[in-house]
């Protein structure tokens, strides 16, 4: 339970932190925007990491980068900023993005954080 609610919570802080496009060029401050809000996000729920909050911050580097290289491959221009300016459905039955989001979610807490996440 408590995997799944920092997962939801850190797709809501890449939906609320940038919107991208894997077509055209990303632009830096985008990239910058969305890396802040997913560390500040990240950090959040990493402060009991072993290894203090060094340790910590890093990690949510890491883990951001990872998430943002994902999105930056996957989802669409459009469909990140549907999903940016709307109220995304978070339920089972939500839209492709949103299952791409969780997925992208779950593969960098895996990779980077040693943790899965079920969508």
């Amino acid at each position: 339970m408590r995997k799944s609610v920092w997962g939801i919570a850190l797709v809501l802080a890449v939906l609320a932190g940038w919107s991208c496009s894997r077509i055209e060029e990303y632009p830096p401050q985008e990239v910058d925007e969305f890396l802040r809000g997913c560390e500040e996000a990240a950090q959040d729920k990493l402060k009991d990491y072993p290894g203090g909050p060094e340790a910590a911050r890093e990690k949510a580097r890491q883990y951001c980068a990872c998430a943002v290289d994902k999105v930056q491959k996957t989802i669409s221009y459009h469909d990140f900023k549907k999903l940016k300016n709307e109220k995304p459905d978070l339920s089972a039955e939500g839209s492709a993005a949103v299952r791409k989001m969780f997925e992208i979610v779950a593969q960098c807490q895996a990779e980077i954080l040693g943790q899965a996440t079920k969508p």
